[in-house]
């Protein structure tokens, strides 16, 4: 399903519905889904890392919002002072 826009949405808000969604997953044998019941599959401590993770890349992401785009299409980003993800 996709909705039609009349701009552009954020890409770092629309990668939290992916990237963020799985926080609740539980395992109860033999399936690994969404919520209660069952043992959660990542730790507060986990949670806590990757959510970090993700607002450092949305830090990145808010200073040069072109950057990935161009990697992906093969243009040359411009190095980063302290960037340490090889681009």
């Amino acid at each position: 399903m996709f909705a039609e826009y009349s701009r552009k949405p954020d890409m770092m808000v629309m990668t939290a519905i992916q990237y963020l969604d799985g926080f609740d997953m539980t395992f109860d044998p033999p399936a690994l889904k969404h919520g209660p019941p069952g043992e959660y599959y990542r730790t507060i401590a986990q949670i806590a890392d990757e959510y970090t993770q993700w607002c450092a890349k949305c830090d990145d992401y808010d200073r040069d919002p072109t950057h990935d785009r161009r990697a992906r299409e093969g243009g040359e980003a411009p190095a980063e002072e302290g960037r340490t993800d090889g681009a």
